[in-house]
């Protein structure tokens, strides 16, 4: 196995309207209030979710799956309304590593932390 990241943008807390003009854009995925969450049954999610995600490798690069996710949200004005209109903004990370004694690289370019901090974005990375 690979070092793997993957990157999510999420906004959370949008309302139904906002949500639906989201729903039907390629590559969106979305989470309405009291569905099940994703490998939790029986705990439904206490409010609407939409999000985009990038998978990427060490070897591919981090920066150009952020810079891809931020691209397609300054794109879309449907995107960037949506992320607008919800309470909480978040760029989730998650990296996999292969082997325990690795560390994860994960960089920001000023310019994407610019960008980012724009939008209100937070920012919470879990290693597993």
């Amino acid at each position: 196995m690979i070092e793997l990241y993957r990157a999510r943008i999420s906004g959370w807390g949008i309302d139904a309207d906002a949500l639906e003009e989201v729903s039907n854009i390629s590559r969106v995925s979305i989470r309405r209030k009291g569905e099940s969450k994703a490998g939790l049954p029986t705990i439904p999610e206490k409010e609407n979710i939409f999000f985009i995600e990038e998978v990427t490798t060490y070897e591919t690069g981090f920066e150009p799956a952020v810079d891809r996710l931020l691209a397609r949200i300054e794109e879309s004005p449907e995107l960037s309304s949506a992320l607008e209109k919800s309470g909480y903004r978040e760029l989730a990370i998650w990296v996999t590593l292969d082997d325990e004694n690795r560390v994860p690289c994960i960089h920001f370019a000023p310019d994407q932390v610019r960008r980012l901090s724009e939008l209100e974005i937070h920012i919470d990375v879990d290693v597993v």
